[in-house]
């Protein structure tokens, strides 16, 4: 997979073209990158071989022994922030820099080598999944993240969608419907779900059932739909999410709500005070003085780009 040493190269992006899905999160900061290259240096290595992509399909028995050099259309995937923190590392002396680089690029199928990907792996999906677990997003983040993965493939599902990000298919859909409604992204009539079959984009809605005549009814036929059980299972699942992801779960109550505006309107502004003023006491918060926030802790909370944050992290 390694090229053979050239002239020309200044950096580690002479040796491999990156897949534009590994920008989609921000470089590490000058900072960052070099504490980086110090850990590689004090542990002997990269702890996690770079991912590369290759649009080809997949190898078969077939075709012969898969030595890693079946194309040449191989870009990074995974690990750009490695390779920058590599290359810094080696600064003083270039022609080692440039082969320890073309040493990680390699694939031979051994844990310390590069892992190769194909044509069968959603690139973008890779990058985000791969990702997720290493920073700390925040729900307008994740929302941005959503909006990309929608805008590269409307096809899948809101639940395949929200499986990759972590999230509720409730927030995915919410997306979904106000990149519609911008033109963002089209309108699909078939989606992809988590087992990769097709199904309609809007389910059909079922006729209710016929009413029994007034001969046929007795007290024992009736049994109308209990409310409080319904609600009861509802709450139980909420719990659940509530406790696997707390913030994430109250922002996607934001997002779900955001999106009906007429329905909140109904609320009386007295009950809606009443409300508030009890979901910051839950949350431990005086509602009364939210705005006096420091200046910092909004600056915090801000995100940097559309897409993510730049924790430090393994990229």
């Amino acid at each position: 997979m390694a090229e053979k040493l050239k002239p020309n190269i200044t950096t580690w992006r002479d040796l491999i073209p990156v897949h534009p899905a590994a920008e989609l999160f921000p470089m590490m900061s000058d900072e960052e990158l070099d504490e980086f290259a110090a850990d590689i240096a004090a542990y002997g290595g990269l702890r996690f071989p770079v991912t590369l992509w290759t649009p080809q399909k997949s190898w078969t028995p077939e075709q012969g022994v898969n030595d890693g050099s079946v194309t040449d259309e191989v870009f990074l995937l995974d690990g750009p922030n490695r390779l920058e923190a590599l290359w810094r590392l080696h600064a003083g002396t270039p022609e080692w820099q440039i082969e320890v680089l073309q040493r990680e690029l390699e694939v031979h199928g051994l844990p310390e080598n590069a892992e190769l990907l194909y044509g069968e792996t959603d690139p973008l999906a890779y990058v985000v999944s791969a990702n997720l677990h290493r920073r700390h997003l925040t729900a307008k983040q994740k929302q941005g993240i959503i909006a990309t993965l929608l805008k590269n493939n409307p096809e899948r599902s809101d639940r395949a969608t929200a499986k990759i990000v972590s999230v509720s298919h409730h927030t995915v859909a919410a997306v979904r419907a106000d990149a519609e409604a911008r033109g963002q992204i089209a309108h699909v009539d078939k989606r992809t779900d988590t087992k990769g079959r097709q199904q309609p984009a809007t389910k059909k809605a079922t006729e209710p059932p016929s009413k029994p005549s007034p001969k046929a009814t007795t007290p024992a036929a009736i049994k109308p739909a209990s409310t409080e059980t319904s609600r009861a299972a509802w709450i139980d699942g909420f719990s659940s999410q509530f406790q696997r992801e707390p913030r994430a779960t109250l922002c996607d109550i934001i997002a779900a709500i955001s999106g009906y505006p007429a329905a909140v309107a109904k609320i009386p502004e007295v009950a809606r005070r009443d409300i508030v003023r009890a979901f910051g006491a839950k949350l431990s918060i005086n509602v009364l003085n939210v705005e006096t926030m420091s200046s910092t802790e909004k600056a915090e909370d801000k995100s940097p780009t559309p897409g993510v944050s730049s924790d430090k992290v393994v990229h």
